[in-house]
Parts: structure tokens; C-alpha cells; sequence
């Protein structure tokens, strides 16, 4: 859950820093089969304003699924226990990954999530090219959450009610924002 005194632009780069640990992976891609950890240690600065780091680790595979588990091995993530867990893939289509988010993949985060002890989780995603529901169900997202028991939210078809309006005061968003709820609850 995000505390409410933040600013977009900070909850932005945060979005941005977890988008790019996604993604880089498959940017730094060998033609290796090898699971060795490329950096394990290197840390990321996610705020100049704050002392805090962010943990990075980078992973060359070809196996999605051990490789979930291995990065995860790596990143050592704690707090899970008990919380409830809002997971955004990525699902602009429904192309095979690096298009979209690997549904074997998904699920390996998914069971790595509930061994973690945690709550409730739940998938979401908002397309920018595509039709979400479309490229969702294309992905079989609905039927790996009815099967695992999980909710999930399609932001395109939230009504205003069900997003959360920060207004423009020390922003440069002019008009103020808006992040969905069911974000903000977890």
C-alpha cells in the first residue's frame, strides 16, 4: 500500500524502477542457457530525497519459471506475510512474451507469493494498445486466478468511484491524478 502522502511523480518512479527491473532482463539477454546471477548486489538510488536503495538483481535465463525463483532467491524479499498482494502485469497485448507477461512465469511469481505466507492477491492491468480483457483472456490470466483462487481487475472497466483522485497541489500535474483503488488497498 502506497501512503497517501506521497507524490505521483514519486509512486511514478517507483512504478518506473519496478517496470525496468521487469524488463531488463530480457534487454540483457544472451544466447547462454546459463542461471547465473549477471549482479546481485547492485543497487539502484529510487529517491534522491531518501537515503533508502532498492535491490536489484539481473538474471540471464531461457527458463522463465526456475528463473523466478532464482531472482527471487537473490532479491531475498521480506513483509510479505499476511499481506495482501496486488500483482500489475504487463498486457499491452496478447503476444507471446517479451510482448506480455509469460503466464507460466506469472504463475511460478504467484506460487512464490503464497509460499512467502502472503494474504490476498490479486492481478490487474490497464492496456494502452490493446483491448485488456481481450489480451488478458488471450493470456489465460482469468483462468489461472479462477484456478488459483485469485481476484482480478481490469482498470479499464472501473467506474470513477473506484479510482482515487489526488489533487494538483505541489505537482505539475495541473489537473491533479488518479490511482486505482484496489492499487492503493494492497
Amino acid at each position: 500500500m502506497f501512503p497517501l502522502n506521497h507524490k505521483r511523480r514519486q509512486i511514478l518512479r517507483w512504478f518506473a524502477l519496478a517496470t525496468g527491473a521487469a524488463i531488463l532482463p530480457a534487454a540483457c539477454r544472451q544466447s547462454s542457457n546459463s542461471q547465473a546471477p549477471i549482479a546481485s548486489s547492485l543497487k539502484l538510488q529510487g529517491n534522491p530525497a531518501s537515503d533508502q536503495v532498492s535491490p536489484v538483481a539481473l538474471l540471464q535465463t531461457n527458463d522463465r519459471v526456475a528463473g523466478v525463483s532464482k531472482i527471487l532467491d537473490l532479491l531475498q524479499p521480506e513483509g510479505l506475510s499476511d499481506r495482501s498482494v496486488f500483482i500489475k502485469p504487463n498486457y499491452n497485448t496478447g503476444d507471446p512474451a517479451p510482448a506480455a507477461t509469460d503466464t507460466d512465469l506469472l504463475d511460478q511469481l504467484i506460487t512464490e507469493i503464497e509460499n512467502a505466507g502472503a494474504g490476498s492477491i490479486t492481478i490487474g492491468d490497464r492496456s494502452g494498445m490493446a483491448q485488456t480483457r481481450e489480451a488478458m483472456q488471450q493470456k489465460g490470466v482469468f483462468d489461472l486466478a479462477a484456478k488459483r483462487g485469485l481476484e482480478t481487475v481490469v482498470f479499464d472497466e472501473m467506474s470513477a468511484e473506484q479510482w482515487q483522485y489526488f489533487d494538483a497541489e505541489g505537482t505539475h500535474w495541473k489537473q491533479g491524478f488518479a490511482i486505482a483503488r484496489p492499487i492503493l488497498a494492497k
